[in-house]
């Protein structure tokens, strides 16, 4: 037997008539267009559930970023070696009315207790507290969130000609000291972990050519001459080295920068076993020009055969 269904709905998702559209024959397919009915009555119906209400949550202050680390959020800092280099550390404020009309204070502090629980958990027992002559907190710490506002940042500045980077010092960081919100536990301490940036260290766009020779000498005669293009990050190894990419090769070098800004192109420090033992300088001076933080290079490397090869090449910090 055939029969023509048509289901209509209402505002309030009940059926209002029901009329012929669908044609459905037998048994077997008037049971599956019920089970169909009974699926769009169930879509419909409406969420009786309790309902979160957020709006009289507290308000809370905490360190912008936190919850890592078994609650202390920890920040790798790279600090040049001069006078003075800054740092923000973020104060965030979360409220149901997204800002306040009074302003909330906290205050940040050095807390060795901090340290010491992040040594802990991370299994860096060498981890040292930085002296106090190496850094200052602006406003002693101090914070504000004026009325409108989410988030501020407090400035730290660090004295890198007075670190001793060869220690491994941190920063530890407790906020505490609020009025006009709540600090979360797990919201209130970040350790800066504190390491050397070289000013060297940049992104360079690289430029120059490879000449790849049939032997060992130049007499030898030239192969073929591969382009250097792209860009590669040279990252800190000391003071007046850093590390990068080998011309336009998986492999990498490291570049010396000398008092008279002179370069000395070495095998690579910062990973040995991805380098050319015989890397040294060829041709004309390397050198490193400041006002344009350029380096101009001209070096050379054998390759597994004994063969050489020559590059000249220029990087220029992005």
């Amino acid at each position: 037997m055939k029969r023509l269904i048509n289901i209509k709905w209402g505002g309030n998702c009940e059926p209002s008539r029901v009329t012929g559209v669908m044609r459905v024959t037998g048994m077997t397919r008037v049971t599956g267009v019920l089970g169909i009915v009974v699926l769009l009555f169930s879509s419909c119906l409406k969420n009786n559930g309790p309902i979160q209400d957020y709006s009289q949550s507290p308000a809370l202050v905490s360190i912008q970023g936190n919850g890592q680390y078994s609650g202390i959020y920890v920040a790798n800092q790279s600090v040049l070696p001069v006078a003075a280099a800054g740092v923000n550390v973020e104060v965030t404020l979360s409220v149901a009315s997204l800002t306040l009309s009074s302003p909330v204070t906290a205050t940040l502090v050095v807390d060795q207790a901090t340290l010491d629980q992040y040594k802990a958990a991370n299994s860096d027992p060498g981890r040292l507290l930085l002296p106090a002559d190496n850094y200052q907190i602006a406003n002693n710490g101090a914070v504000t969130i004026a009325p409108g506002q989410q988030i501020v940042k407090d400035s730290i500045t660090f004295f890198g000609t007075k670190i001793d980077f060869t220690k491994d010092y941190a920063l530890p960081l407790l906020l505490t000291n609020a009025k006009g919100a709540k600090i979360p536990d797990n919201l209130k301490q970040e350790v800066i972990l504190i390491k050397l940036k070289s000013i060297y260290e940049d992104t360079y766009t690289l430029s120059g050519s490879r000449t790849l020779y049939n032997g060992a000498t130049v007499g030898s005669g030239v192969l073929t001459t591969v382009a250097i293009s792209g860009s590669a990050l040279f990252s800190t190894v000391s003071p007046n080295v850093v590390d990068g990419q080998l011309a336009d090769l998986g492999s990498q070098m490291s570049l010396q920068v000398n008092p008279d800004n002179s370069v000395t192109v070495l095998p690579s420090q910062a990973n040995p076993a991805n380098t050319f033992a015989s890397l040294a300088n060829d041709g004309a001076a390397s050198t490193y020009d400041p006002a344009t933080n350029t380096f101009t290079l001209h070096y050379k490397y054998y390759n597994g055969s004994g063969n050489l090869r020559h590059i000249d090449e220029v990087l220029v910090g992005q």
